[in-house]
């Protein structure tokens, strides 16, 4: 957007959407899919981390169109085109030439909502049948999901949560009608597609129908993962599209690495792993306890990913102990006993819009070279000398624009290894991995990868000889 574009918009407001806020959300419309409120779920999606809901998103900014303009919208097609964020501002703002809402962070163009201003007659009578909300989402297979399949429509919430939430938008709607627009984010959260949902538009209008509610599903598109719903209730009448988000990656389990490995070749190892609860780290962990290296793996959130790992290795006769390690709070990790230490930590990476993002560079330094400094200054005070793994990219040899910042942080770590190798000459490799299939590279289209496996098991020999 450029400023004299910008200048055309009135500010409507501008809000940080919380975990609390999610969880009202969540409660109002029975929705209680896992991407928004559950962030140990979510960072193995595409997203990495909780996102608001998109309904939320578009019940929020009609509320500030009440309050700040008086306007009424009576129908809309709003486009979910960037998740929202957690923990971040984000602006309304309302395009009076074009009718239009756009909802933003920073520069960054998240939601547009084309509205139509009318009358909107209020209607506190709940016109769909409510019934408790499901424990959790549906999980269908895609293939399964038909053309014309019907689905019941209940109102699954606690309307006093949206009271609470749309105080503007309640007052002049009435809750006949926000209910049903509130049904819309449980229809494609939690029934169709459900647990690996995506919400991409909301099409329609406020009018009477007295018709008795229904919902149905109108088209699957295998080729885009795409569905649509058709929803009609009694004041509401719309069109849903959602994607079919592909599920979590699901990691080799330890008795299909046994081809791979001999059971000694790693005998008399003692490794640790930080960050070795999801990701490349877990494949690190699984494949030198399986040639029988004595593994220790930290995490930092994923708790139940990391005691589960510990699990499925002891129940096929491998050591592997688990610790809480936050790089940069904390200030000391017992290495002294270790022959090998695998450095995996990371956050979300993900595709860089806009001008250069001060930010995201600082946390990928934070990970990627201030924090592995310490264990090396760690190592070096102390004067052990274990092998070190640190896995840089082969994005640096690519060089796509659109990871800048992650690329720069990565050559500066690559910079620190280089330093103490010839300083101090620690033993440090830090190859230049391709992508390999993980939690953080899962995307909606279909990607060929390299086996992991097979890229990684070469350098744990290298790191052992």
């Amino acid at each position: 957007m450029n400023g004299s574009y910008q200048d055309c918009l009135t500010p409507l407001g501008s809000k940080t959407f919380t975990i609390e806020d999610q969880k009202l959300f969540a409660q109002y419309t029975g929705d209680l899919n896992p991407i928004h409120i559950d962030p140990i779920f979510a960072r193995k999606t595409l997203a990495g981390e909780c996102i608001v809901y998109g309904i939320f998103g578009v019940m929020w900014a009609f509320n500030q169109l009440i309050k700040i303009e008086g306007l009424y919208p009576q129908s809309f097609d709003a486009q979910f085109l960037k998740t929202i964020p957690l923990n971040k501002p984000i602006t309304c703002l309302w395009d009076k030439l074009k009718s239009k809402i756009i909802i933003v962070q920073d520069r960054i163009l998240l939601t547009s909502i084309l509205i139509k201003i009318g009358d909107v007659s209020k209607d506190d009578h709940l016109n769909i049948m409510c019934k408790a909300p499901d424990a959790e989402p549906k999980n269908p297979l895609f293939k399964d999901i038909s053309i014309n399949e019907n689905m019941p429509l209940y109102f699954r919430g606690d309307l006093s949560c949206g009271k609470k939430l749309f105080p503007e938008l309640n007052t002049a709607y009435g809750d006949g009608i926000t209910s049903e627009l509130a049904c819309t984010s449980e229809i494609i959260g939690m029934q169709i597609p459900g647990l690996n949902s995506l919400f991409l538009r909301i099409r329609g209008s406020i009018t009477s129908n007295w018709a008795a509610p229904k919902c149905c599903v109108t088209q699957v598109d295998s080729r885009a993962s795409l569905i649509k719903i058709s929803f009609e209730g009694s004041h509401l009448k719309c069109e849903l599209s959602a994607i079919f988000r592909p599920p979590p990656h699901k990691p080799k389990h330890i008795k299909d690495l046994s081809i791979y490995v001999k059971s000694d070749e790693f005998k008399g190892i003692n490794a640790l792993i930080i960050g070795g609860s999801r990701g490349i780290g877990r494949l690190t962990a699984k494949l030198l306890a399986s040639g029988g290296a004595k593994i220790v793996l930290t995490y930092a959130t994923g708790e139940n990913d990391a005691f589960e790992l510990q699990e499925e290795l002891k129940n096929h006769g491998f050591a592997c102990n688990v610790k809480k390690f936050i790089i940069g709070q904390d200030i000391t990790l017992p290495i002294e006993s270790f022959d090998q230490i695998y450095y995996f930590p990371t956050p979300k990476i993900a595709k860089e819009s806009g001008d250069n993002n001060n930010d995201l560079f600082k946390k990928y330094q934070h990970y990627y070279v201030s924090c592995f400094e310490n264990i090396l200054d760690l190592c070096q005070k102390n004067k052990l000398s274990p092998a070190i793994f640190y896995p840089s990219t082969d994005f640096i040899d690519s060089n796509p624009g659109d990871f800048k910042n992650y690329i720069n942080a990565k050559k500066n770590g690559e910079q620190i290894c280089k330093n103490y190798k010839e300083k101090y000459h620690m033993k440090i490799i830090y190859p230049r991995l391709p992508r390999l299939e993980t939690d953080q590279t899962t995307s909606i289209f279909p990607e060929k990868f390299q086996d992991s496996t097979e890229v990684m098991l070469p350098y744990l020999r290298i790191m052992t000889a």
